[in-house]
């Protein structure tokens, strides 16, 4: 028996007051375990969930193991997925009354430990049938200083762009369909992938009913995602839907919308249906003008408690490149965007200031204060005080291909119904993304150029912060790689932040591009 072993045993055995109360107590099914933190210089917590006044062992180790169980109970078969490199540090502790338990380890703040990965594996004690119970996921993560980027532990399946990243309810983060490079052709994929931030790791979660790319991804209130529309594997736009399951891992078809969509707006509504807004039924980069005379006007509302469509209003005019929010009272803020007016049966784009709100209640739609300059392509986002903040996008006229990208930022208060101008970002930013972590705004990705030819342009790579506020913007830190199609998700409650996405050719990075990286805010 090793001297973890005899560590673990000889331990203070369960009272009885425990074992009572534990099994008066509904059995969870697994244990779970959560990194917190982690920060070279700072801490790591490891929490346990699992039953109710359970004890549970947690072993960090620099290796990946395997390790046989059967050095606590010779007649265990499994393993554990971590080495024993560091067991002077495994530490036994008990969950409270609530199935919830952690244990704590200081990082040393020595720059040397950066790039290393600091792995952890917990398992309950006592089991019902071994001497260990439940065993969790293992935790692996690179050690990093505060505000720093770092790849993440494996590169992706697939090289991606125009994918679309959702945040699962369990952390974990969804990438769906999307172009990749297959035998030097760059093709739209029917793939799922998902990245584990528990693991900073990446795997196949199966494929959708059909590839898809520059569609929507919407998570439902009931924790499945919604993907609707885009380009199929021969580049058509398609009406078509489906549901992906994480529980189940299958993405099963759903009924079609209305009408063939892509650049359209997916918003889930208090009542659990998605209001569909815009967009164009053909996308085609050799042809942008016909692309944009293609916009629809039309909106329609999924409910996926009957799996029906139903319209919803139509737009003062066809619409494409806005953006929706829902807003704290349940109404849907729709803003500005490319409008087509026909004129003489032809159809003339044009970037515009309008906003209108959506009301679920009454199925209509309503103007709204105009946006002071116009916009297209630009990022928004609800803040805690129930106002909208919008930021960047792109001028220009699309008669003349000409799109000029915009660093200016603005504030709707839905309360007086008016716009505020606040500082503009140091970098102009079309198609990017903005997100909040800790009270603060993060505006990330988007590019500084945009060439309507390629629906791309040269990639930014800093990532600004902001109050709420909007007072000023300053540059925190800049990505590994530039990715023109950058799709950020904030992971870890909000504690790193996880970008995928091509990186722009000349960045230094291969060709194609599977790499994805790490922010640690």
């Amino acid at each position: 028996m090793t001297s973890f072993s005899r560590r673990l045993l000889a331990r203070p055995a369960l009272t009885a007051a425990a074992v009572a109360a534990a099994l008066a107590l509904p059995a969870l099914a697994d244990a779970k375990l959560k990194r917190i933190n982690g920060v070279i210089g700072q801490s790591v917590t490891y929490q346990v969930t699992t039953d109710p006044f359970k004890f549970f062992a947690l072993v960090p180790s620099f290796q990946t193991g395997p390790i046989p169980l059967a050095i606590l109970d010779p007649t265990d078969p499994r393993l554990l997925d971590v080495g024993l490199d560091m067991s002077l540090f495994a530490k036994l502790a008990a969950c409270n009354g609530l199935g919830v338990g952690s244990v704590s380890y200081a990082i040393p703040n020595d720059i040397g430990l950066a790039g290393i990965v600091l792995y952890a594996q917990a398992f309950t004690l006592p089991g019902t049938t071994y001497f260990a119970g439940d065993i969790t996921a293992r935790s692996s993560h690179k050690l990093a200083v505060a505000n720093s980027t770092h790849f993440t532990i494996d590169d992706q399946p697939n090289d991606v762009d125009g994918h679309a990243n959702t945040l699962l309810n369990d952390g974990r983060v969804l990438t769906s369909g999307g172009a990749v490079t297959l035998g030097g052709l760059v093709v739209n994929t029917d793939a799922l992938t998902i990245y584990d931030p528990l693991k900073q790791t990446h795997a196949g979660a199966g494929l959708m009913t059909g590839a898809r790319t520059a569609h929507t991804s919407t998570l439902l209130a009931d924790g499945r995602v919604l993907l609707l529309g885009g380009q199929d594997a021969n580049g058509t736009v398609q009406a078509s839907t489906e549901i992906f399951n994480p529980t189940t891992g299958l993405s099963t078809g759903t009924a079609p919308m209305s009408s063939p969509r892509s650049q359209h707006t997916a918003t889930l509504l208090n009542d659990g249906r998605v209001f569909v807004a815009g967009g164009v039924s053909m996308l085609d980069v050799t042809n942008p003008i016909g692309s944009v005379g293609s916009a629809l006007g039309t909106t329609e509302l999924y409910n996926p408690a009957t799996n029906t469509w139903s319209p919803g209003p139509n737009l003062p005019k066809a619409r494409l490149w806005h953006a929706a929010t829902k807003l704290n009272d349940g109404r849907v803020l729709l803003t500005a965007g490319v409008e087509v007016t026909v004129v003489f049966g032809v159809p003339i784009p044009a970037v515009v200031a309008d906003c209108r709100i959506y009301n679920p209640g009454t199925n209509a739609l309503s103007a709204a204060a105009s946006i002071p300059g116009e916009r297209a392509t630009h990022a928004q986002h609800l803040l805690s005080n129930g106002s909208v903040a919008v930021t960047g996008g792109a001028t220009g006229n699309i008669l003349l291909l000409q799109v000029n990208p915009i660093d200016t930022c603005r504030i709707y208060n839905p309360t007086t119904n008016a716009w505020t101008s606040v500082a503009s970002m140091n970098n102009l930013r079309a198609r990017g993304s903005l997100l909040t972590a800790g009270g603060k705004l993060y505006a990330i990705g988007g590019v500084d150029t945009f060439d309507l030819s390629t629906l791309n342009g040269n990639a930014v790579a800093d990532i600004e912060e902001a109050t709420e506020a909007m007072t000023g913007w300053t540059v925190v830190q800049t990505m590994i790689y530039p990715r023109t199609q950058a799709t950020p998700v904030f992971v870890d409650g909000g504690e790193r932040c996880y970008v995928n996405g091509s990186s722009q050719p000349g960045s230094g990075a291969p060709v194609p591009d599977f790499t994805a990286e790490v922010w640690v805010r």
